[in-house]
């Protein structure tokens, strides 16, 4: 063990004093148009901007694949409407001959884009939306994060048989897909090993609505809530639970501590002690290709969070596919390279993508300092 982390850390100050240079790629001349479509304005602004500038960081890092083609990326804003996603992919394959698409869409999105993705037999990988119906849903798309069944199983056997709790809540978004598939998929894997849920509350609750019901969840010694809310709603529920004095559990869906961030939850306090689903850890062991990405995005003076992990990483895979295709690439050699992957490497861990459906390690990590520090890995 102790080699090996000599290796590692050799390795890496190679890297970093320039020893350990790549060699350089020579340009092939040949161009690849890949379609970009995301939330740049909008209530999920904040998630699609932050995907954008880790898709951005992995193409000025990596503009060519290991062959000498060339990316070209071309991007176009979704403005968080779920409804006008398929339309503006429409419009985009109106104006380019598109070789792929990566979308940073929410899962409600992608889900209405779908129709259009099987008529065009457009190879795509999704970054973000992790609704499991997704990829059987169609032939054509590949995922990076991990799926909604995936996560809540993992969050339902760690309170029950990790933290040995068995009184939960449920905290839920009724009006997107993610929420509602995160909250029955927890709810059925949790009831199935001998868990409790006491309550199940939507974020369409007021502030004013929500405290009494949370005042009587803590009398009652409901002892954990877990929640797939993200944006101002969870701000909310954290700083009730903090004004009621209530040490219950919360337990959050993947993208949470970025988003509490996002939506003004600055001080550490509120979200001290809270546990995430999530793809990574922030205290993992760093690999060549995460220091590339930290470097980038100290020059360019960026915050990344799990968001940009995704993309970035969405953008990996893309590179390895196309760098194992034969000459000209054809979007049917694509899809499968994307959809039956064997390994690539991520910025924390191998990844594996079979049938569409990602297979990577799951963490479950606790939140102290504002920071996510891994608490259990789940292959």
């Amino acid at each position: 063990m102790r080699t090996l982390y000599l290796f590692v850390v050799f390795s890496l100050m190679l890297f970093l004093t320039g020893c350990g240079e790549r060699e350089t790629i020579k340009p092939s001349g040949k161009v690849f148009k890949i379609g970009v479509i995301g939330p740049l304005s909008g209530d999920s602004a904040s998630i699609g901007r932050k995907a954008l500038e880790g898709l951005q960081a992995a193409y000025a890092i990596h503009p060519l694949t290991a062959i000498g083609d060339r990316i070209e990326l071309i991007v176009k804003d979704d403005e968080s409407s779920p409804k006008k996603v398929a339309e503006v992919f429409l419009g985009l394959l109106a104006e380019e001959k598109l070789d792929a698409l990566i979308t940073l869409s929410t899962s409600d999105g992608v889900m209405n884009m779908t129709k259009v993705i099987n008529a065009q037999k457009l190879p795509v990988i999704v970054a973000l939306a992790s609704h499991e119906s997704i990829t059987t849903g169609s032939p054509y798309i590949s995922r990076v994060c991990m799926s909604n069944a995936q996560q809540s199983r993992v969050a339902a056997y760690f309170i029950h048989d990790e933290l040995f709790l068995e009184k939960t809540a449920i905290f839920y978004n009724a009006e997107t897909a993610y929420s509602n598939s995160l909250a029955y998929s927890f709810q059925e894997a949790y009831k199935k090993i001998g868990g409790e849920i006491i309550a199940e509350m939507t974020s369409g609750l007021s502030t004013k609505a929500l405290r009494p019901i949370l005042r009587g969840l803590k009398t009652e010694g409901v002892e954990v809530l877990y929640t797939s809310v993200k944006g101002k709603r969870s701000v909310d529920l954290l700083r009730l639970r903090q004004e009621l004095d209530w040490d219950v559990v919360i337990i959050g869906s993947d993208g949470m501590l970025g988003s509490l961030k996002e939506y003004g939850l600055k001080g550490a306090r509120s979200v001290e002690g809270l546990f995430v689903t999530e793809n990574y850890a922030d205290d993992s062991v760093a690999t060549i290709e995460e220091v590339l990405l930290e470097r980038y995005a100290k020059k360019n003076d960026i915050l990344l969070n799990t968001h940009s992990k995704l993309a970035y990483e969405s953008y990996l895979l893309l590179l390895e596919a196309l760098a194992q295709c034969s000459s000209g690439c054809k979007s049917d050699e694509l899809n499968s390279r994307l959809r039956d992957h064997e390994v690539f490497r991520g910025l924390n861990d191998r990844i594996s993508v079979i049938e569409g459906e990602v297979q990577r390690p799951i963490f479950i990590n606790h939140v102290h300092n504002a920071k996510m520090f891994m608490h259990l890995k789940v292959y």
